[in-house]
């Protein structure tokens, strides 16, 4: 079998409302067995639609399939909302918790961080559970550095857990700063290039 085979029906593209009930599914093993989130109960198929449809408005966000099924996701949001931050935008990523191991995070990191650096963005933040090692290596393996601890931050399964804030610089800090554009702005050539070069990037 040639690498072109191999590869041919692996795939990054936009998520879209109809992912909702497979990305529940990735999502809910997280939540009720991991400190990986922070939340208690796992959102239902319609708060996910709606999740996806608020972030998509502003930023990316991902999906990576494989034979037709998603094995993970990732997506970003404004860090912040004073307007003074604008410039700041949080990621987020999870993996089925069998795709692991297999480069799939890194090529969805790469585009989401493709995206936020063309939209303008500036910094990039991933907010990890001190305990998750896996994602703490994961980040700094993706030129993530960490910038901040915070002590006994949350409480889950009966214990207060540290939060690690991650940063990665995407562009230069340039005077007079331009707002960065909403996802919805990019031209559509744009989006598309993005996400061929993140699927070309499978084939290599």
């Amino acid at each position: 079998m040639n690498a072109d085979t191999k590869f041919q029906h692996r795939s990054v593209r936009l998520a879209t409302p109809d992912d909702s009930y497979r990305l529940c599914s990735i999502y809910s093993y997280y939540v009720e067995r991991t400190t990986a989130s922070f939340e208690y109960t796992a959102p239902g198929v319609d708060e996910f639609e709606r999740r996806i449809r608020a972030f998509s408005e502003k930023c990316p966000y991902l999906v990576f399939c494989e034979d037709g099924e998603i094995l993970g996701y990732a997506y970003a949001h404004p860090a912040f909302e004073r307007a003074a931050y604008a410039w700041c935008a949080e990621t987020t990523i999870y993996l089925d918790r069998h795709a692991k191991g297999r480069g799939i995070g890194r090529v969805l990191y790469g585009a989401l961080i493709d995206y936020l650096a063309i939209q303008g963005y500036k910094i990039a933040y991933a907010v990890v559970v001190a305990e998750n090692a896996e994602s703490c290596v994961f980040h700094q393996k993706n030129d993530f550095h960490s910038v901040a601890v915070f002590p006994k931050t949350g409480y889950k399964f009966g214990r207060w857990l540290d939060v690690i804030w991650y940063e990665r610089i995407l562009g230069v800090f340039q005077e007079p700063a331009v707002p960065p554009l909403s996802f919805n702005e990019l031209p559509p050539g744009v989006i598309k290039r993005v996400c061929e070069e993140a699927n070309a990037s499978l084939r290599s």
